[in-house]
């Protein structure tokens, strides 16, 4: 057994995120595998060593989050492993892919997660408009983003969309609105902190 194979999949697949992916994809979409991997990997089949690791092990991860996880965030694990895996048989880290016999489990035998949503009844949405009037009338500088959300109410536009518009968006003789981006928060990891990007 080779060195870089005693690694953990854990520090495989951190070593291979930061020198493969990081400067190959989008900052949204790498922050995207990066979760997938911190919140399903790392601490389930991160622990056990590359030259160690078998399909039935990953099988088994595929298996128990197909509990609880929605069809494609299992996909989403696939997705992260195949690559990586397959990238260490062609540095021969490993003789052979684990992933190549991994089965995804049918999309209509896994948990189907849905969200539950909370509409605001007529009522309520009468009360938001009438204290944003009100505001609105006082020109109250203490609540000067008041009329945001009767633009949110009245229009339907998801929060990422109204943080990205701007003037030029806006038609004021005909009264349009254009939505053409939205904001994405995305980890500035030359600071350790997080940045706004439009997308």
């Amino acid at each position: 057994m080779n060195e870089v194979s005693k690694l953990t999949v854990a520090e495989y697949i951190e070593r291979w995120l930061k020198a493969y992916k990081f400067y190959s994809l989008k900052p949204a979409s790498y922050d995207r595998l990066e979760s997938v991997f911190n919140n399903y990997v790392k601490d389930t089949i991160g622990y056990y060593q590359m030259g160690n690791i078998t399909s039935n092990d990953i099988q088994k991860l595929i298996n128990k989050m197909s509990k609880s996880l929605s069809y494609s965030s299992v996909k989403k694990i696939i997705e992260l492993l195949r690559p990586c895996f397959k990238h260490a048989v062609l540095v021969g880290v490993i003789h052979k892919n684990p992933c190549d016999a991994v089965i995804l489990p049918r999309q209509n035998s896994m948990a189907v997660k849905t969200k539950k949503i909370d509409i605001l009844t007529d009522k309520e949405v009468s009360v938001i408009k009438d204290i944003t009037n009100d505001v609105i009338c006082k020109k109250s500088r203490k609540h000067k983003h008041a009329p945001v959300f009767v633009l949110i109410l009245n229009t339907g536009l998801r929060c990422e969309e109204v943080l990205a518009l701007e003037f030029s968006d806006i038609d004021f003789d005909k009264k349009v609105l254009h939505v053409s981006k939205s904001v994405s928060i995305i980890k500035n990891r030359d600071e350790n902190d997080v940045k706004i990007k439009l997308k």
